[in-house]
């Protein structure tokens, strides 16, 4: 009975800390203690991901798996009107991605763009809702499941997964923060499957009105 009521405690604090660590992204790792191949990798993610983008998207979403395609989605505003753009870029290993660019490129990226005009409301509220969480990022050891479903509570510890990095800008200021393969039912899971419906919506598989109310339950709870 002991043993039981022990372990009880256990499984229930090791709840209360993933739910802890799964509430707020993360601040970006110094790009200054990157290694020269992971600066050119993310350099060249740079040039062609966000070609054609701003740097001062209202609500950004890049996706970075490791085994699947690299894709970005972006609240624009262009022409005073609001957009959601979406880029994929169609090499799915990290290492073929890299290979084919910027210095060994023997052909073209696959790119595939998706672009869809939003109403303001809808636009505004994904700024507010990415503005939310990329201003209170924090430091913390991230409870992460990896492809073949192991579950670890250290940063230290690398487990495949998918990295999912957000930016948004309001005002004069730009604020970026990431996670990586969120646990289902968490803050972190559903600003991941926000991201996941922008892009449904720019491919033009979507309803506005359901990410609208997505966001707005998402934002609502961010202030309780």
């Amino acid at each position: 009975m002991v043993r039981k009521c022990l372990l009880l405690i256990f499984f229930i604090l090791r709840l209360t800390y993933i739910s802890k660590a799964q509430n707020y992204l993360s601040p970006l790792p110094d790009i200054l203690s990157a290694s020269q191949f992971q600066q050119k990798y993310y350099q060249a993610l740079n040039e062609s991901l966000l070609l054609k983008m701003s740097n001062t998207p209202l609500a950004r979403c890049i996706y970075l798996p490791t085994w699947s395609n690299k894709q970005v989605v972006s609240v624009e505003f262009i022409d005073n009107e609001y957009y959601l753009l979406c880029r994929i870029i169609e090499q799915k290993s990290w290492n073929t991605f890299f290979k084919l660019y910027p210095e060994k490129l023997t052909e073209s990226l696959a790119i595939t763009e998706y672009k869809k005009q939003i109403s303001k409301d809808l636009a505004l509220t994904l700024n507010e809702l990415f503005t939310e969480f990329t201003s209170k990022t924090r430091f913390q050891d991230e409870f992460m499941t990896g492809i073949d479903n192991r579950k670890v509570i250290d940063s230290k510890v690398y487990v495949d997964g998918e990295s999912y990095i957000f930016h948004s800008f309001s005002n004069v200021d730009h604020r970026v923060g990431y996670t990586r393969t969120p646990i289902k039912g968490t803050p972190m899971a559903e600003l991941v499957q926000i991201s996941i419906d922008m892009t449904t919506v720019a491919r033009g598989s979507g309803k506005e009105e359901n990410l609208f109310v997505s966001a707005m339950k998402l934002l609502d709870k961010t202030k309780k």
